[in-house]
């Protein structure tokens, strides 16, 4: 299967840059495929959580499931990732979060591939990561 960067230049590779008191709730990539480089991670917190590859069951939207973990009745796999560290998942089918960063810095490289030419993000991501929809 041929895979595709995201539709925007600068949306497919971008640098994610988390400060003290910074957080990146729990969430689904746009993306099928995401690939993460950490460049530069923080003294404490910013701990990646995840559950893999658990969107759908039986072919719906597992509401159940992500209710249990936005409740905290269930806990993730924790990563406590090192600089360099390369990951690569199914962004739009395996939920994750980045735990508030409690002192230092976090810096992350992330790259956005599809199966499917021409996906971008959604405008209130866009606004999110860039803090403009185009």
């Amino acid at each position: 299967t041929p895979l595709y960067s995201s539709a925007a230049s600068d949306v497919y590779k971008r640098q994610n840059y988390y400060d003290e008191g910074d957080a990146l709730g729990w969430h689904f990539d746009n993306s099928d495929y995401t690939i993460t480089l950490l460049v530069k991670n923080c003294v404490q917190g910013g701990i990646y959580e995840f559950f893999n590859d658990m969107r759908y069951k039986e072919g719906d939207e597992d509401y159940d499931f992500v209710e249990k973990i936005l409740d905290e009745k269930v806990k993730g796999t924790k990563v406590d990732s090192l600089e360099g560290d390369l990951m690569i998942f199914k962004g739009n089918k395996s939920i994750h979060q980045v735990t508030t960063i409690e002192k230092g810095e976090r810096i992350l490289v992330t790259f956005n591939y599809n199966e499917t030419k021409g996906v971008s993000l959604s405008e209130q991501s866009r606004m999110t990561f860039f803090g403009r929809i185009k």
